[in-house]
């Protein structure tokens, strides 16, 4: 692949299971870090709730250098320092934007040339679904965008916005009894991970099949706590 006249192939899924020929708009999935099957195996508001009451037809794009969709063949070539230039959100952006118009010229659907095209995403998906609609309105008539902090960068906002607000979801549909207990029991965890001589009882507290013996290995157990509890709210 090369920066003028390169082309790679980028996976994408599509379903005509609800598609209303007469009248369906295109739902399009704007896909991001990560496989484009578990993005689409975790989206039945899209699949099913929505291309069912619109007639749409839904289409789920890969993100490049993701999934299958690696530009130069392989991972291993494509996360490359020379090669992960081409991993930009303007990029990124434009390969969906080139998708939309692929299906839109398809000789055996040409009436979708005239049908709307509503962006749906998640987290960075989401980020990807509101930037293209503020920036390629032409080609893009609305846009879905769940839990997208399309202004989540230094300087914009207090970087603890999202702990404060899965905090008080606890606190409002748990009440504080609930919410005490979070925040004391999380921090006497804090107290297990940062005392290596407390390890031994992550084991015991969490089941894990061996003892942790590095930090990488607290920070990956650290991480899949706090990140399972955030995401259940």
């Amino acid at each position: 692949m090369g920066p003028k006249n390169a082309v790679w192939n980028m996976r994408y899924l599509i379903n005509w299971q609800y598609y209303n020929k007469d009248q369906g708009p295109i739902l399009f999935y704007t896909g991001n870090e990560g496989g484009i099957y578990s993005f689409y195996n975790n989206s039945g508001y899209i699949t099913d709730t929505l291309a069912k009451k619109f007639g749409a037809v839904v289409v789920f794009a890969e993100h490049r250098f993701y999934g299958k969709s690696w530009p130069f063949g392989t991972a291993a070539k494509s996360f490359t320092r020379e090669n992960v230039r081409y991993l930009t959100v303007p990029q990124v952006m434009r390969d969906y934007v080139n998708l939309i118009n692929v299906l839109k010229s398809d000789i055996n659907h040409l009436e979708l040339e005239n049908r709307a095209v509503i962006l749906n995403g998640g987290s960075y998906g989401g980020m990807l679904s509101a930037w293209m609609r503020m920036y390629f309105p032409n080609q893009v008539q609305g846009a879905l965008a769940a839990s997208a902090p399309i202004l989540w960068f230094k300087g914009y906002i207090n970087p603890n916005t999202w702990s404060d607000i899965a905090s008080n979801v606890v606190l409002e549909q748990g009440g504080q009894e609930c919410f005490d207990y979070y925040k004391f029991g999380l921090y006497d965890l804090e107290s297990l991970f940062q005392s290596q001589e407390k390890w031994a009882n992550l084991k015991t507290v969490f089941g894990t099949c061996a003892v942790p013996t590095s930090p990488s290995d607290v920070l990956t157990l650290q991480n899949a706590v706090y990140g399972g509890l955030q995401a259940m709210v």
